[in-house]
C-alpha cells in the first residue's frame, strides 16, 4: 500500500508486527509505531497514540493465531477487557 492510499483512510488503531529484540535488521516495533503516528498524524490513531504492538508469532499461521486475535481484540476494544 502507498503512503498515499494509508493517508485517505480512516485509521483508528495502527497494528505493528513486533519481531522480537532478536531481530536487528529493522526498527524496533515501538520506533516503527512512533514513525506511523509522526508520518499519519491527521488520523484518529495518531492523535488519540492508539496503536497494538502484536508478536510475529501470532500473526503467522499457526495455533498461536488464536493468541493474536485476542491481542487485537484487546487492543481494539479495551474497554470490554476491564
Amino acid at each position: 500500500m502507498s503512503v498515499e492510499a494509508i493517508a485517505v483512510r480512516e485509521i483508528d488503531v495502527f497494528v505493528v508486527a513486533d519481531y522480537g529484540p532478536n531481530y536487528t535488521y529493522a526498527p524496533s516495533a515501538q520506533e516503527r509505531a512512533e514513525f506511523l503516528i509522526k508520518t499519519f498524524p491527521n488520523s484518529a490513531a495518531a492523535k488519540n497514540r492508539r496503536y497494538v504492538l502484536i508478536p510475529y508469532q501470532y500473526i503467522n499461521p499457526s495455533i498461536q493465531n488464536a493468541l493474536g486475535v485476542k491481542t487485537l481484540a484487546e487492543g481494539f476494544f479495551p474497554e470490554a477487557f476491564q
